[in-house]
């Protein structure tokens, strides 16, 4: 199996637990969004989205982490843009009747970093680490 394929497998498997795991921490939650196979969709690709931030970083081929680099500063242009928020939260909580402040349930917010001052900076600071590493992993890919 090529390395690439490996890499793949693992990413899907992380979009798939994510996805499952929003839908089993909170049962019913999304039940009632209208539509519901549009809301479902939405959700969908927010996991992608975010397992491609939390698994893309352990990737050993350049574009992969390249595509890490780029989807970051264009997320957080987003970010910047939209006041804080992110289109498909905003979408979720319109489609769901959520409060508007409501945050995206992945991973981070589940075991409690999203959302809690006391990790806010530590936090961006790993942020900082990984995309110094990610950088590093790609120079060292052409220096070779």
């Amino acid at each position: 199996m090529h390395p690439l394929e490996k890499e793949l497998y693992v990413y899907l498997c992380t979009v798939i637990l994510l996805f499952s795991l929003d839908m089993y921490v909170r049962p019913g939650h999304y039940l009632n969004c209208k539509p519901r196979s549009e809301t479902f969709l939405i959700l969908f690709v927010h996991h992608i989205i975010a397992s491609y931030y939390l698994v893309g970083w352990l990737s050993s081929n350049r574009y992969v982490l390249c595509g890490v680099l780029l989807s970051q500063l264009v997320i957080g242009f987003h970010w910047y843009m939209n006041r804080g928020n992110c289109v498909f939260t905003q979408q979720l909580n319109e489609r769901c009747g959520f409060h508007q402040d409501d945050k995206f349930n992945d991973i981070l917010k589940m075991i409690g970093i999203k959302g809690n001052p006391k990790f806010e900076k530590p936090f961006w600071g790993v942020i900082l680490c990984i995309d110094m590493y990610v950088a590093y992993k790609i120079y060292r890919s052409y220096v070779k």
